[in-house]
C-alpha cells in the first residue's frame, strides 16, 4: 500500500464544510437562546391564539354550572351564606341526579350548619371540594367536610407570560408542614409529601374511577402544562343558585358534572383566556369546568416536547444552510421564505390534527436571520479575498523600514544616526539643512579642551518625506580619542544601515508604480517575492538570536526547525526530522516517553503545555505552544526551553536564609526565654525578707528581658512567614464565601477584642453571599492582622467594623477603626516592612511593623490591592480588593 500527496488548488472539503458547520451551530445556538426569550415567547403564544381562533370551539356538553350570582346574593342575603342554603343545594342536585358535584366554595372555617352540610355531602358521596393556596401553603377545607367528600383539588391557576390561562392546572405537591386544617386520616397521616390535583382532575379521576397517585410527589410540579381549546361562547352558561334551590327546577343531571362557584363581580377570582387573538375574562369556576370538559372530550393539546421542537429545528436549520450553500443568492432566499411559511403551517397542523403544539416564532426567527449572516459572510469572503489579492501584488513586507527611514526625509534621519553615535561633532556639506543642530561642542572650546578626535564620515542621496532626491551629501562625524576602539563597529553598522537605505528605495519605487501592463504586474510579483525570501531569512536570524531555545516541530513531532540556543540545550547529535522528545532534556519526573506524551497532547488539543524538568545542574521551563499555518492543514508547534537554573539557585538560597533564620535565631530566642522561667522560678523560690528589694529588682528586670526576647521572637516568626508569603509563586484556592472569611477573623480575635473592651460591628451592604476562588488561610491572616491593628489602637468602648461587598470590578472587605488616625505623610510608608507610625511608638503599642506588609503580600498574590483611608483624628478605613475577573467563580 502506498501513499501519494496531490496538491489542490482549490480550498479543501475540511474547509469548505467549516463554514456551513458553524453557520449551523451558531444558528443551533441561537435557537437555544431565542426559545427562552420573554419576547419569542410572547409571540409563540400569539400564534397559538390565531391557530386557536381557527379550531373548532370546546363546548360544554358534559357538566352544568350554579352560578353564584348577583340575583342570588340579593335574595338569599349577603356572602357567606349558611351552610344549610349549600346543604340544600347538594340535596336539589343528589334529587336531580347529579353524577360529580364540584365546589369552588372554599369551606376552611368553621360556621353554623356544618354537620348538615357533612351529611348532605355523604348522601350524595361523590364531593369535590376546593383547596386553596396562600403562598407555599396549602389550605384544605374542615376536616369533617373533607373527609365526608371524595376529592379535595386545587384552584391554582397558572397563568402565561402575558397574563392569560391557557393551560391546564397542574398538581402540586406540599410538606406536611404547609397544609392548614391538615387533620388527614390515619391512612394518610404519616406521609411527609402530599400531592394535590386540580378541582377538573379530581372531578374527571371521580368520574372515570381512576385514583390520585403520583410515582414520584415531588416532581408532580414538572411540566409546561397542557393548553386548552378555545371556549365556546356557552361556557359560561349556568343555572342561577337561587332558581337550583327550589325544587323540580333542575333537569334530569344523570350522568353529568355540576360545578357550583361564583361569577359574582369581587366575589370569587376571575381570569383573562384568549378568544379570537383577544382576551376576555371568566370566573375561575367556569376556567375549571373549562379543564374538565376538555378532559372529557381529550381536547386538551399538548406542548410538543422540547428535544422533538430541538430535532425539527436542526432539521430546519441543516436544510436551510445546505440551501444557502448550494444555491445561488436569489433563489436561496427564496428557500428561506418558504421553510418560515412551512413551519407555521406544520406548527398549525399539528395543533388542529394531533392536538400537539410546536412553537414556532423562535426557529421561524432564526431561519429568517440566516440569510443576512451567510450573505455578510460571502460579501466578508470576497472583500478580503479581493484585499489580499491586492495586497499581496502591490504591498510587498519591507525590511527597509529597520533602517527608520520610511516616512522620514533625509535630514531627520540623519538627526537620528547622529543622536544615536553620540558625536562630539558633526556637519552635511552639500546639503545643509539649517534645523539640524550642527555641533555639541564648538570649535573654539574643542581647541581649547586640547581633545584627541577621531573621525567617521559617509556619503546619503538625500530625500524628502515625498520621496524626492538630490545631490549627494557628505556627512562628517567627529569622535573622542578614547572612542577609537569603537570606529570599525560603528563603520560595519553605518555601512550596513546604508545598503539596506538604498534597496529602500528601490523597493519603494516600484511599489509606488499603478498596476498596470502585465510587465510591471509580474514584476510587481517578483519583487514580493524577493522581500519574503528577505523576510525569511530575517525572521530565521531573529529566532536564532533568541536567548531562549526554540524549536519548531511538525505534526508528527518532528524537527523542523531549531535555533543556536536550542541546539546548545539538546547536544550537538540532533538533527532535523528526529523526533524531538527523543533530546529533550529529562529527569526523575519526566521521561522520554512522558515528553512523546505532552507534544501529541499539545498538538491533538491545541492546547499550550508547560513543564518543568530539573535535574542536577540544569533547570529547565519548557513550554509547548501549538499553531496551525495559513497554508498547511496539518498543526505543528513551537516549543521553548527557558533555562532557570539560576532561579533555583536563588530561590535555594533564599530558602537557606529563611531556615537560618527559623533555627539559628528562632531557636536561640526560645532557650532563652526559657532560661528566664527557669531564672524566675528560682528567684521566687528564695524567702529572705531582707533581700526582698533585690528580689523585687531582679523579678523586674527579667520580666524587661522576657518582654524583649518575646518581642525578637516574634519579630523572628512574622520575618519567617513574610519570606515564606513573597517566596510563594502560585496561591493554591478554594471555593469560599466571603463573609464566613470575615466571621472566623472576627472569632480569632474575639478574645482580644473583649480585653480592650472594643465591639466587632458587623456592617452588611446587602445579604447575597460573595463567593470566590481564592487561599482561604491567607485571606483569613490578612483580615485577622487588620483586626488586630484596629482593635489595638482603639479606645475603651470604641467599635471596629467589618464589611463585605463587591463593585464592579472588585470583591471588597474593609475593616474601619475609631482610632487616632494616621498623618498624611506616613500613609506612603505604611505597607513598607518594620515600618511603624509615630502614635504606636509614642503609645508604646506593641508590634514588629511586619503586619501590614503581609497584608499587602497576602493580597498581591490574588491580584488585588490594599488601600487605607485616614486622617489624624478620624479612624482608618483599610480595603481589600480582588479582581473579580481573577477570583470569581466561571
Amino acid at each position: 500500500m502506498s501513499l501519494t500527496t496531490r496538491h489542490v488548488s482549490q480550498p479543501p472539503v475540511r474547509r469548505m464544510l467549516l463554514e456551513p458547520l458553524l453557520l449551523g451551530l451558531l444558528l443551533i445556538g441561537l435557537y437555544g437562546t431565542l426559545s427562552y426569550s420573554a419576547l419569542f415567547e410572547k409571540l409563540d403564544l400569539f400564534a397559538l391564539d390565531l391557530a386557536l381562533a381557527n379550531a373548532p370551539p370546546l363546548m360544554m356538553l358534559h357538566s352544568e354550572l350554579v352560578a353564584i350570582d348577583e340575583r342570588s346574593i340579593r335574595q338569599i342575603g349577603p356572602w357567606p351564606w349558611s351552610r344549610e342554603v349549600h346543604a340544600s343545594l347538594v340535596d336539589r342536585l343528589t334529587e336531580a341526579g347529579a353524577d360529580v358535584v364540584v365546589f369552588d366554595v372554599l369551606f376552611s372555617e368553621p360556621r353554623d350548619g356544618d354537620s348538615r352540610l357533612e351529611s348532605s355531602f355523604r348522601a350524595h358521596g361523590r364531593i369535590v371540594l376546593p383547596m386553596h393556596t396562600d403562598g407555599d401553603y396549602g389550605v384544605l377545607p374542615l376536616a369533617p367536610l373533607r373527609k365526608s367528600s371524595a376529592r379535595v383539588g386545587l384552584t391554582e391557576v397558572a397563568l402565561d407570560i402575558d397574563g392569560i390561562a391557557r393551560r391546564s392546572p397542574r398538581s402540586r405537591t406540599f410538606r406536611a408542614s404547609e397544609l392548614v386544617n391538615m387533620a388527614l386520616d390515619s391512612s394518610t397521616a404519616q406521609a411527609s409529601w402530599y400531592t394535590f390535583g386540580s378541582l377538573a382532575d379530581a372531578a374527571w379521576q371521580l368520574k372515570t374511577g381512576r385514583t390520585n397517585e403520583a410515582s414520584d410527589p415531588r416532581k408532580a410540579e414538572a411540566g409546561d402544562g397542557e393548553i386548552l381549546p378555545r371556549l365556546a361562547r356557552n361556557a359560561q352558561r349556568s343555572w342561577s343558585y337561587v332558581d337550583a334551590l327550589k325544587p323540580q327546577a333542575l333537569p334530569d343531571l344523570t350522568g353529568r358534572a355540576v360545578f357550583v362557584g361564583s361569577s359574582s363581580p369581587g366575589l370569587g377570582d376571575t381570569l383573562s383566556v384568549a378568544d379570537t387573538a383577544r382576551s376576555r375574562s371568566v370566573p375561575g369556576v367556569v376556567y375549571h369546568r373549562a379543564t374538565f370538559e376538555a378532559l372529557a372530550q381529550q381536547r386538551l393539546i399538548s406542548p410538543a416536547d422540547k428535544r422533538l421542537e430541538y430535532l425539527i429545528a436542526v432539521i430546519a436549520i441543516a436544510i436551510v444552510v445546505a440551501a444557502l450553500v448550494l444555491l445561488p443568492a436569489s433563489v436561496s432566499l427564496m428557500w428561506v421564505l418558504l421553510s418560515a411559511a412551512i413551519l407555521m403551517s406544520l406548527s398549525m397542523l399539528t395543533l388542529q390534527s394531533l392536538q400537539v403544539w410546536l412553537a414556532p416564532s423562535a426557529i421561524i426567527a432564526v431561519l429568517l436571520t440566516a440569510y443576512p449572516i451567510w450573505s455578510w459572510r460571502r460579501l466578508t469572503r470576497t472583500s478580503r479575498y479581493l484585499q489580499q489579492e491586492i495586497l499581496r501584488l502591490s504591498i510587498q513586507p519591507q525590511l527597509y523600514e529597520l533602517t527608520g527611514r520610511r516616512g522620514r526625509d533625509s535630514s531627520h534621519w540623519i538627526g537620528d544616526v547622529c543622536r544615536f553615535f553620540q558625536p562630539l561633532h558633526y556637519s552635511v556639506i552639500e546639503h545643509i539643512d539649517e534645523s539640524i543642530p550642527k555641533r555639541a561642542l564648538n570649535e573654539e572650546q574643542l581647541v581649547e579642551a586640547d581633545i584627541d578626535l577621531v573621525e567617521l564620515s559617509f556619503e546619503l542621496t538625500p530625500t524628502n518625506s515625498q520621496g524626492k532626491t538630490g545631490g549627494n551629501s557628505r556627512v562628517h562625524m567627529q569622535f573622542s580619542g578614547d572612542r577609537r576602539d569603537e570606529l570599525p563597529e560603528m563603520q560595519h553598522h553605518l555601512a550596513t544601515m546604508l545598503n539596506t537605505s538604498k534597496t529602500s528605495a528601490a523597493d519603494r519605487e516600484i511599489s509606488s508604480w499603478q498596476l498596470g501592463s502585465s510587465e510591471r504586474q509580474i514584476q510587481t510579483i517578483r519583487t514580493a517575492i524577493e522581500n519574503l525570501g528577505q523576510l525569511n531569512s530575517f525572521a530565521r536570524t531573529i529566532i536564532n538570536e533568541v536567548s531562549d531555545g526554540i524549536a519548531v516541530i511538525g505534526p508528527t513531532g518532528c524537527i523542523v526547525l531549531l535555533n543556536k540556543r536550542a541546539r546548545q540545550i539538546l547536544g550537538g547529535r540532533v538533527r532535523h526530522g528526529d523526533p524531538l522528545s527523543d533530546h529533550l532534556p529529562e529527569s526523575r519526573l519526566v521521561s522520554r516517553a512522558d515528553w512523546a506524551e505532552a507534544l501529541r497532547q499539545a498538538i491533538l488539543t491545541q492546547t499550550v503545555l508547560k513543564r518543568e524538568v530539573s535535574a542536577a545542574n540544569l533547570a529547565y521551563i519548557v513550554s509547548i505552544s501549538p499553531f496551525r499555518p495559513d497554508t498547511q492543514t496539518a498543526t505543528g508547534a513551537v516549543v521553548s526551553l527557558t533555562d532557570i537554573f539560576p532561579v533555583h539557585e536563588a530561590q535555594k538560597d533564599r530558602l537557606e536564609a529563611i531556615n537560618f533564620v527559623s533555627h539559628d535565631i528562632r531557636s536561640p530566642l526560645a532557650a532563652q526565654l526559657a532560661t528566664f522561667d527557669a531564672l524566675d522560678e528560682l528567684l521566687c523560690s528564695i524567702d529572705d525578707s531582707n533581700q526582698a528589694e533585690q528580689l523585687q529588682v531582679a523579678h523586674r528586670r527579667i520580666g524587661d528581658a522576657r518582654r524583649l526576647a518575646q518581642k525578637s521572637l516574634s519579630m523572628a516568626e512574622e520575618f519567617i512567614q513574610l519570606a515564606k508569603l513573597e517566596s510563594l509563586v502560585i496561591v493554591e484556592r478554594s471555593e469560599v464565601c466571603l463573609q464566613d472569611l470575615m466571621d472566623n477573623a472576627a472569632d480569632a480575635v474575639y478574645a482580644l477584642a473583649e480585653r480592650h473592651h472594643v465591639k466587632l460591628q458587623r456592617v452588611s451592604r446587602n445579604d447575597e453571599e460573595l463567593w470566590v476562588y481564592c487561599a482561604p488561610a491567607l485571606i483569613e491572616r490578612a483580615l485577622v492582622n487588620l483586626l488586630t491593628n484596629a482593635i489595638k489602637h482603639s479606645a475603651s468602648g470604641a467599635s471596629v467594623g467589618l464589611d463585605c461587598f463587591r463593585t464592579d470590578n472588585d470583591f471588597c472587605l474593609q475593616i474601619s477603626d475609631q482610632g487616632e488616625g494616621i498623618a498624611e505623610e506616613e500613609l506612603g510608608h505604611l505597607f513598607e516592612a518594620f515600618s511603624r507610625t509615630r502614635a504606636s511608638e509614642r503609645e508604646m503599642i506593641p508590634g514588629t511593623g511586619l503586619g501590614l506588609r503581609m497584608v499587602q503580600v497576602i493580597v498581591q498574590k490574588h491580584g488585588g490591592h490594599v488601600s487605607v483611608q485616614s486622617s489624624l483624628g478620624s479612624g482608618c478605613r483599610f480595603t481589600i480588593c480582588l479582581s473579580v475577573r481573577a477570583n470569581s467563580l466561571l
